[in-house]
């Protein structure tokens, strides 16, 4: 294992909790440090940390901010999911939309703690495919009906130090999608795997990206949950303590990680 998923900062545990079981068929289970652990049916783990005296809403984020962007969900059944959201009042911010270039569904919403969650459809293509059997790798983990926790997206402003960084932590990079001629921006997504099967996905642009956020904790992200193996390999510098005994640290674009145990 190397990236096991994502830790959250959350207001409201037991209610996200059970938003995720509701709807992506998540599993949960208590921890003695506090936290809950959320494991989707088709795969992928979601640790929501209590956090008290913090604002209302989530720490902002957007694909032009360096650092940590949001989770991606892969589902079996798109139009069936956005449904049942739709259902209980969930708002999308980016409407479940057919991305031509990608050749997939995709919408992007808030939970009910704020976090950013992209809802994914179908079998992603790739402008460039930079190794086929990792490719055939990432399509084989594709779900059946279930919900996989597929994919973290951050943006770097320096994909070349990024790509080095990851590939020394056993990360393959599987392909590129170039999204530049719909976002003056110039967007060029890469993604990589690894041994864990979790893709990452990184935004890079030929714009300037803006400062990643301050990472003292608050709502929203936390930090990627990482083996200490992989952890020492990212380049990363040791901020706080997440829990007792786990540390948290960032990376030169802003993206914080977290021992997994």
């Amino acid at each position: 294992m190397s990236v096991m998923g994502i830790a959250l900062y959350s207001r409201d545990a037991a209610t996200t909790a059970a938003f995720y079981e509701r709807h992506l068929g998540a599993s949960q289970s208590a921890r003695a440090d506090g936290s809950v652990r959320l494991r989707l049916d088709g795969g992928g783990l979601i640790e929501l940390r209590p956090i008290g005296g913090v604002d209302a809403d989530p720490a902002p984020c957007d694909d032009g901010r360096n650092g940590y962007w949001h989770a991606g969900v892969l589902v079996g059944d798109f139009d069936a999911t956005v449904k049942s959201l739709r259902g209980e009042g969930v708002e999308w911010f980016i409407e479940p939309v057919f991305n031509q270039v990608a050749q997939v569904w995709c919408g992007f919403f808030h939970d009910p703690d704020g976090h950013v969650v992209e809802l994914v459809g179908g079998q992603q293509q790739y402008s460039q495919v930079f190794d086929g059997e990792a490719a055939a790798r990432r399509a084989r983990a594709r779900p059946g009906e279930a919900a996989l926790f597929e994919h973290v997206a951050f943006t770097t402003p320096d994909w070349a130090r990024t790509r080095r960084t990851w590939t020394r932590a056993g990360y393959t990079v599987v392909g590129s999608l170039d999204l530049s001629d719909g976002d003056p921006r110039g967007m060029v997504l890469y993604y990589l795997t690894g041994a864990d099967g979790l893709t990452v996905e990184v935004f890079t642009y030929t714009a300037p990206t803006a400062r990643a956020l301050d990472p003292a904790p608050r709502q929203g992200f936390a930090g990627l949950l990482a083996t200490a193996g992989t952890r020492a390999r990212l380049e990363v510098d040791r901020i706080a303590d997440f829990a007792p005994n786990r540390g948290r640290y960032v990376d030169q674009a802003g993206l914080t990680v977290i021992d997994a145990e």
